[in-house]
């Protein structure tokens, strides 16, 4: 469930995780997702909960979004 405050959204999941060499990890990822509620431009942040796909637990990575309404 997102959450409105101040202009922006905010959402966190927990994520499966699919690596390279087709192994898939359940709940292996925390997910951070913000993003503008005029431009509907943000980033979301996964965070490791676990050693997976070669990383360490607590490795990050940052990701640009760009939701769209959809008629």
């Amino acid at each position: 469930q997102a959450h409105l405050n101040n202009g922006q959204w905010t959402l966190d999941s927990t994520d499966n995780l699919q690596c390279e060499d087709g192994s898939s990890v359940p709940n292996a990822t925390t997910a951070h997702f913000t993003w503008d509620a005029n431009t509907l431009t943000g980033t979301a942040v996964l965070t490791d909960v676990v050693p997976v796909c070669g990383q360490q637990v607590g490795h990050q990575e940052t990701n640009n979004i760009q939701l769209k309404l959809v008629p």
